[in-house]
């Protein structure tokens, strides 16, 4: 096993952890998501504002980090700059989201319902 097999192989076990804990308790998943919302958020518009001015300047998109994924036109730039800004920007707005009822309905539903336990004996004469 190569140090490339082993890094995926960790990389999946601490995602696969954290994935797993997050499903567990919804407020570490709510932290966790705000968190990956801002990175991509980040990460996003680090993109689109390097693409303008890459193409502002007449420059070719040169990554400091080259390999087989490099993002060598300004549509592609453009486009994954979009795509996270916008998931960054959707995670943010979903993880803001409470499911729980505001205390004010909350008490009104409570009012109107019934009590569910009677100290009295049921009444089956009459």
């Amino acid at each position: 096993m190569g140090i490339r097999e082993l890094a995926i192989f960790l990389g999946g076990l601490s995602l696969g952890a954290v994935l797993t804990i997050c499903l567990g308790f919804p407020r570490i998943g709510r932290a966790a998501a705000k968190s990956l919302g801002v990175f991509a958020l980040a990460a996003g518009f680090g993109l689109l504002v390097w693409a303008s001015v890459s193409l502002y300047r007449g420059e070719s998109m040169n990554l400091p980090i080259y390999g087989d994924y490099a993002l060598t036109y300004g549509g592609e730039s453009f486009g994954w700059g979009g795509a996270l800004f916008l998931g960054g920007l959707v995670t943010l707005i979903v993880s803001r989201r409470q499911t729980q009822p505001k205390p004010q309905q909350a008490e009104e539903e409570a009012q109107d319902t019934p009590p569910a336990y009677s100290p009295l004996p049921p009444d089956e004469d009459r």
